[in-house]
């Protein structure tokens, strides 16, 4: 029983924003590169948090770093929580209002 409270504990935990990205009626998604953890999945653009880094600041930077995308306003649509086998996630999605 120790052991199994114990490995929960030490499990890594990413803090994690994504973009919600609308334009015409259409949502912008991204595939993961297929040499990455969960290769070949489709996501919302974003990544992780920096130590620190608040939800607007980091979403700002990744889409900034990933996409050249420069974005102003955001709004906060919801926050999960996701336990996988090795780490935990917990994901902030916000919608870009730009």
């Amino acid at each position: 029983m120790w052991r199994l409270f114990l490995k929960g504990c030490l499990k890594k935990k990413y803090k994690v924003v994504a973009g919600l990205i609308r334009k015409n009626g259409k949502i912008f998604l991204a595939k993961r590169p297929k040499n990455k953890e969960m290769g070949g999945l489709w996501e919302f653009p974003g990544g992780k948090l920096e130590k620190d880094e608040s939800w607007q600041t980091a979403l700002k930077r990744e889409l900034k770093e990933e996409l050249d995308i420069e974005i102003k306003e955001t709004l906060f649509l919801g926050k999960v929580e996701y336990d996988y086998e090795n780490f935990t996630v917990e994901l902030s999605l916000l919608e870009v209002k730009d």
